[in-house]
């Protein structure tokens, strides 16, 4: 067993979930400090992928407002975990199929070309 496997049994079965309040705080925390234009939600054997762009202003709390949505969205969200030195959100979820899985959020403007 993979220490993501264990990691996923370990937060999968935690009974409380996280209200959409503290996810917000959280997300708004992690895009004060993580500054970008473009954000990736990923989980890559879900194949889920997200791209959260700024049109206008760089307006952070509905940037962080989106976001929350999403991961509300997909289902039951049961931990948060910010990566300081990656600069990246570890997002657990456990979505409709009952699987707890790691949706990553990051700064993703270097897969992003502008013509």
């Amino acid at each position: 067993m993979t220490e993501y496997e264990m990691q996923q049994m370990q937060i999968g079965s935690l009974k409380e979930n996280m209200t959409f309040e503290e996810v917000y705080n959280q997300v708004y925390n992690f895009i004060n400090n993580v500054e970008s234009f473009y954000y990736l939600l990923l989980e890559p054997k879900f194949r889920y992928i997200t791209v959260f762009h700024y049109i206008a202003d760089l307006d952070k709390e509905q940037m962080a407002k989106e976001i929350t949505d999403i991961l509300m969205h997909l289902g039951k969200v049961k931990l948060l975990d910010y990566n300081v030195s990656q600069k990246y959100l570890n997002c657990w979820v456990v979505c409709d199929d009952k699987v707890c899985r790691m949706f990553k959020l990051f700064n993703y403007m270097q897969g992003v070309v502008e013509v």
